[in-house]
């Protein structure tokens, strides 16, 4: 209450006195808090002596245990234990956070990053690390031998309150050094604090871990062991039994695994960006930072067993089995995969953890001295790719499509001609959107497993206010009322926070895939003194991507503005020994241009050996359960664009999902330009379709539907790449819609689904609009 009273002091106008004051007080609670850490030791038994010491002395320290209750009429038997807890709850609010950075650099002017600074001191004096490192071992050490007992629901009461009381130690301390690392970001006194105490290290060599890992990996030779408790990863039993089922509540111990994880995320994080200051200006302070990509990395390779089934969890044959038998004759198909609000979670975790691998010198390390790991990791990093494309595409789809139905709910029974007006995805009539839309929720909600209590009571909330038809309630039939139901499963807050999470591992992914793409390593750099060296008609072939310097001027002292004053890009058309030069190719808005460029102005090359595709060359189909079997592809990429671009601004998710976009756009035009050059056309149809959906996308000013947040760089780069195909989609679109305005006078009566089929063609042109669901043709 104290922490939290002095919090909104300083908030309150704060001056460069109040700032100060603050710091002051802050430090001070650090200190106390740091004395009582210094004097708390672990006891198996503690004499009752140590419950009535007023103070604890060097020669006599408090001694505590994690075999008290907390009695609601009485106070804690074990004050040292309490004491403990206390302490490391005020370490949290303590320590250093981004906002002190905002304060001091604002307020206090001279004096950035002063209390971080400050706080690093107090943590030697005090010795304090190597004191949280005991305290978490023997938490730990606790806790470990209490787990087995829990999970097979034969712990007695006292073995629970044991077992509660370390696992919580252990949790704070993990709370603690994850807000270290994630300060360590700005401040390289705390940051190098962590990397001189191996604080990291500890978590490798951790007892509580690397009991719990064995126990959720599927290929450890203990599993069988645990086989007949341990129903969810991430949940552990609860020995009520409700209506003959088992109660879950969420492991403490899975949560503290995740922060763990992102405690080594936030420190490469951390590491990469205070290497990217110190690196011209402190050459000793760079060197001391190197050696965490080589912690992070053994923390990979030591719990890569464990790691790994996080992901084959979300694939495991029985689900899917048992998933499938429930309607094995249905066109409604469940998801081939299942996941839980933990299991998610941990595999969002691990997946950033893999992209700040993936990242600068640390990917070469990794793709180098762990070779095996990092090939698993790209084939892992594919299908989960798919797997959340297909998850969120399905939400998108499902519930753009009951939007589209609510839409059409509004319209009379005269207003025929207005229904594709109203919504573009009714170009099929409302029985087939309805089943559509009742298809996709039922594949959304396959894909996950409610565990708690607390997960079914979100899942029973709705997000949004579920669309009432304009109808007598004599024509309120059973479809509206069956519509409204599959409408909820993918509006209420158990889908929102899933929703969340799977968009933060799609930005993970296609982080990796971009930065693994064999292509991000096949362009060359030369120096001016290579190039001249540099037999280039030798090893430039018709088709390299060529990377062009400016031009310098012949006239000194005067300015051309014709002069290019980036690095230009462009493929070579062809190479004249006897000028030394090259026939370049460059992309513009207005079309391609040809240039002749002098030897010695071309800066770098592509590799053309390493140019490889990683994604099949496939459509997205109109509907996303279609996809769930499929490899992943650019229909996958296709998916996770319709997701993101019918995210509103009022969701907390827009910001993510415009920067999920931003990243598929760039894996999709990379891909797409790649096949174009390595297979050309291999499936006529198949090409058509990925040009409709490309047309779709990058070709938005006359949609009335909403348009990808994408920075314009981006988008404009992305049409100047991709123009031969959308110029071929657009002309097919003009010449089908002509050919269709020949052929038909209007839309005939039965289109609202009558028993008879309405005359003429339907509409070819319908997959060129902006839909949410394309038809595979």
């Amino acid at each position: 209450m104290m922490m939290t009273e002095y919090e909104n002091l300083a908030n309150k106008n704060p001056t460069q006195s109040k700032i100060v004051r603050y710091n002051e007080i802050r430090l001070g609670w650090l200190d106390t808090a740091l004395n009582a850490i210094q004097f708390l030791q672990f006891a198996e038994s503690v004499p009752d002596s140590t419950m009535t010491e007023d103070f604890p002395s060097a020669k006599s320290p408090f001694l505590y245990n994690f075999g008290s209750e907390t009695n609601p009429n009485q106070y804690r038997t074990d004050l040292p234990f309490e004491l403990l807890q206390t302490s490391y709850s005020i370490l949290s609010l303590l320590a250093p956070r981004t906002d002190d950075m905002d304060s001091d650099s604002q307020t206090i002017g001279s004096r950035p990053y002063a209390y971080s600074g400050d706080f690093v001191i107090c943590m030697k004096q005090r010795n304090a690390m190597e004191h949280i490192q005991n305290h978490l071992t023997e938490a730990s050490t606790v806790a470990s031998l209490t787990y087995h007992a829990i999970y097979s629901t034969t712990s007695t009461h006292e073995v629970n309150i044991i077992h509660k009381n370390a696992v919580s130690i252990v949790d704070k301390i993990t709370t603690f050094t994850r807000t270290l690392a994630d300060s360590s970001s700005f401040s390289v006194e705390v940051l190098e604090l962590m990397m001189e105490a191996r604080f990291c290290r500890s978590f490798i060599e951790n007892p509580l871990l690397k009991l719990c890992n064995m126990m959720w990996t599927e290929s450890s030779q203990d599993q069988n062991t645990f086989q007949h408790v341990v129903k969810h990863r991430g949940y552990v039993p609860s020995p009520q039994v409700h209506r003959n089922r088992m109660m879950y509540h969420n492991d403490p111990v899975h949560a503290i695994w995740c922060k763990v994880i992102d405690v080594f995320t936030l420190m490469l994080r951390s590491v990469r960006l205070q290497s990217m200051v110190y690196a011209q200006m402190e050459h000793s302070i760079h060197q001391q930072l190197l050696p965490m990509a080589s912690a992070a990395l053994d923390f990979v390779s030591y719990f890569d067993k464990a790691i790994f089934s996080c992901f084959s969890s979300i694939y495991t044959k029985s689900t899917a089995k048992a998933l499938a038998d429930k309607k094995p004759k249905s066109t409604i198909s469940p998801s081939s995969f299942n996941f839980t609000a933990n299991l998610l979670k941990e595999a969002s975790c691990i997946a950033q953890l893999f992209d700040q691998l993936c990242m600068g010198e640390t990917k070469n390390k990794f793709a180098l001295s762990y070779s095996n790991t990092f090939n698993i990791m790209n084939t892992v990093v594919l299908d989960l790719a798919r797997t959340m494309s297909t998850f969120l595409g399905s939400i998108g789809n499902a519930r753009e499509l009951f939007f589209a139905l609510s839409s059409a709910s509004k319209l009379s029974y005269d207003m025929h001609a207005s229904m594709v007006d109203a919504h573009p995805l009714l170009a099929d009539g409302i029985p087939n959107a309805r089943h559509e839309s009742i298809r996709n929720s039922v594949f959304a909600s396959s894909c996950t497993t409610i565990v708690t209590t607390e997960e079914y009571t979100q899942s029973r909330s709705s997000t949004s206010d579920i669309s009432k038809h304009n109808c007598t309630e004599e024509e309120k039939s059973r479809d509206a009322n069956l519509e409204e139901t599959f409408e909820h499963q993918v509006n209420n807050k158990y889908i929102d926070n899933l929703e969340h999470t799977a968009g933060i591992c799609m930005f993970s992914v296609l982080s990796i895939l971009t930065s693994t793409h064999p292509a991000s390593d096949a362009f060359v750099m030369f120096s001016s003194e290579e190039i001249n060296r540099l037999d280039v008609a030798a090893v430039m072939h018709p088709g390299t991507l060529v990377s062009v310097k400016p031009a310098e001027s012949t006239h000194s002292g005067y300015y051309n503005p014709s002069l290019p004053k980036t690095i230009e890009y462009g493929h070579c058309k062809g190479c004249d020994r006897s000028t030394r030069t090259v026939l370049i190719e460059f992309a513009s808005d207005t079309g391609n241009v040809e240039r002749r460029v002098p030897f010695s102005r071309i800066s770098g090359m592509e590799d053309t050996s390493r140019r490889t595709s990683i994604l099949s060359h496939h459509a997205a189909t109109k509907s996303a359960a279609d996809m769930d079997c499929k490899t992943a592809s650019i229909g996958h990429l296709i998916l996770a664009l319709r997701w993101s671009r019918h995210v509103t601004e009022d969701r907390t998710i827009y910001v993510l999902a415009s920067r999920v976009a931003e990243r598929a756009v760039i894996l999709l035009t990379s891909e797409v330009v790649l096949q174009d050059e390595l297979n050309g056309v291999v499936n006529l149809d198949e090409e058509r379709q990925i040009n409709a959906q490309l047309l779709d996308f990058f070709e938005s000013a006359q949609s009335k539907e909403p348009t990808l947040v994408v920075d314009e760089s981006i988008l404009k780069s992305a049409r100047v790449q991709l123009r031969n195909r959308l110029k071929a989609a657009s002309s097919e679109r003009d010449e089908e819609q002509k050919l269709w305005e020949q052929q038909n006078s209007g839309w005939d009566s039965t289109f609202w689904g009558g028993s008879q089929k309405r005359e003429g063609r339907r509409s070819p042109f319908r997959a060129f609009n902006r839909m949410s669901s394309m038809d595979s043709q």
